[in-house]
């Protein structure tokens, strides 16, 4: 991104010449010009219009950039094929995809090499030269982006150069731009009907044009003068062929790019056509939408201005619409870039950019190589005998590690030999303990209904992450810590109560019950439930193993 800017439009009867700089987001104008002699230019970017330009779409599907570079230059040589020259062209997105095919619509810009060399004649004979050149529609859109009036997102505007040759129009919702489009004719085409009416040359044409011509529908049978009415009615047979431009644009964008129900809100109307008296009331009449002038230099910043450049560019106002976009172009990478280059242009650019710096790192790249390998020698044979120690010390850490591998295998193995055996030994073994256990404390109004052994998860069985046992001690000898994925077998039993002996079953003989079950089993976890008669139930972990309290 450069801070500098400078355009050159040369699209009306006088060259316009605009610099400035960025400064912070605002555009500060150093420099203004209309007319020849402007003194040295240096890089400039100038725009590109008329019968010089082609701007045209294509739908592509989402790919690469660099199968896209090869379709678009696929297409610049058909189109150059077609038209019998030599062509410079580039390309840009627009920023909405199609609607109903979900493509990607591409905006091709093509210039004829003539065309362009014959700018760089003007700006080489004023001691410049070109950094790019850019269509004047995008110049139109680049500089109401950045000091164009506030926009609501859902209105549909027109941006609507109308030049001396050309009409450069951009069609945005909101701030997004949907079309942009170049028509030649613009103004000439009045000036044309004016000169076969009155019989006079196209630079008096154009003159009675600025002095005397009225297109405002209202004054319509009530003109100042006789002379202002015949001028009026002279161009009322071309007149219409401006509002059937902007009004085509429309259409042309719907066909484009597939985007439905377009309607227009305003128009932003600039350039010379901006300076015709009534051209806003004619232009709304024939389109049924507001029309306004777009003057943006009160929205720069003049205050490096010379005075007298200053007045110079607030007479122009709406004609240095171009200008300024040109000049922004450089300074500020949010705006919309399409930079046609002929080919020298581009194979000095590349020169600049590419070949010499690759030239410059590859000096440097040796020149590093060489002081390198220097040093490095006196390194090579340190590092070899630190090579050689560290080879000595992995052989030996290899050696422990399969030592660990073969330890830490044989206790997998192990552990899978105990959990089986554990899965095979409980059922019998707990169960028989546990009808010893039955047979010494169970009292004569309970009796056994179901014993029976199932794996399940035991909750009491916990570790920390590391599989020791962590945290304070809980009553029962076990700790808190991280649960333990794997499930054990228990002994579980079911039993019934009914009072005989004229106990309570609940607060007497079941807790001696319980009591007494705990001092013969490992794990005992008892279930009374309150129904009648008086059910019970019970786990038993013949596993589990209490953890010793160190003190």
């Amino acid at each position: 991104m450069a801070k500098n800017g400078t355009g050159f439009d040369s699209s009306g009867s006088e060259t316009l010449l605009l610099s400035g700089r960025r400064k912070g987001q605002t555009f500060q104008v150093t420099g203004f010009h209309r007319g020849s002699g402007p003194g040295k230019l240096g890089a400039v970017t100038a725009g590109v219009t008329g019968r010089d330009l082609i701007l045209k779409y294509s739908k592509v599907p989402t790919v690469p950039d660099w199968q896209l570079a090869k379709l678009m230059d696929f297409e610049v040589q058909e189109i150059a094929g077609q038209a019998g020259g030599s062509l410079s062209a580039d390309y840009n997105l627009l920023p909405v995809a199609d609607e109903m095919t979900g493509e990607d619509t591409i905006l091709l810009a093509l210039a004829k090499d003539d065309a362009l060399d014959g700018i760089a004649a003007q700006v080489a004979a004023a001691g410049g030269q070109i950094s790019a050149y850019t269509p004047n529609p995008v110049a139109v859109y680049n500089a109401f982006l950045q000091v164009g009036p506030p926009a609501d997102e859902e209105e549909i505007c027109l941006l609507a150069w109308v030049g001396e040759t050309s009409l450069d129009l951009a069609l945005l919702r909101g701030t997004t731009l949907l079309f942009a489009r170049n028509v030649s004719g613009g103004l000439s085409t009045l000036d044309g009907a004016i000169a076969q009416t009155f019989n006079v040359r196209d630079e008096r044409a154009r003159k009675i044009r600025l002095d005397l011509l009225n297109l405002d529908p209202r004054a319509r049978g009530n003109y100042e003068s006789s002379q202002v009415e015949r001028v009026a009615h002279s161009v009322q047979g071309v007149s219409g062929m401006l509002q059937a431009a902007l009004r085509s644009t429309l259409a042309f964008c719907q066909s484009q790019t597939n985007i439905q129900d377009l309607s227009l809100d305003k128009i932003w109307l600039c350039g010379p056509g901006a300076k015709i008296k009534g051209m806003p009331e004619f232009l709304s009449s024939g389109l049924n939408c507001a029309v306004e002038i777009w003057d943006p230099v009160e929205s720069l910043d003049l205050s490096a201005l010379d005075p007298g450049q200053a007045a110079e560019l607030e007479t122009v106002g709406p004609e240095s619409v171009v200008a300024l976009g040109l000049a922004l172009a450089p300074c500020f990478d949010e705006l919309y870039s399409i930079e046609i280059l002929p080919e020298a242009v581009k194979k000095k650019r590349r020169f600049t950019e590419r070949t010499v710096w690759n030239i410059a790192a590859l000096v440097l790249v040796l020149l590093y190589l060489g002081s390198h390998y220097q040093s490095s020698a006196a390194e090579h044979e340190r590092l070899s005998a630190a090579a050689k120690k560290l080879r000595g010390k992995a052989s030996r850490v290899s050696s422990i590690s399969k030592q660990t591998i073969s330890l830490i295998e044989q206790n997998q193995a192990m552990a899978q030999e105990i959990a089986y055996l554990e899965e095979k030994a409980v059922p019998h073994y707990g169960t028989v303990r546990l009808l010893r256990a039955f047979r010494e404390v169970l009292p004569p109004e309970f009796w056994i209904k179901k014993i029976q052994s199932r794996s399940e998860d035991a909750p009491w069985t916990q570790v920390d992450g590391k599989g020791g046992a962590s945290g304070k001690r809980k009553p029962g000898g076990f700790r808190r810590g991280k649960r333990r994925g794997s499930k054990r077998m228990l002994v579980i039993y079911e039993g019934l109560g009914v009072p005989i002996l004229g106990r309570d079953i609940r607060t007497e003989v079941y807790p001696a019950f319980k009591a007494g079950l705990e001092r013969l089993v490992p794990k005992h976890i008892a279930q009374p439930k309150s129904t009648d008669p008086f059910q019970f139930s019970g786990k038993v972990d013949f596993l589990f193993l209490e953890a010793k309290n160190p003190e």
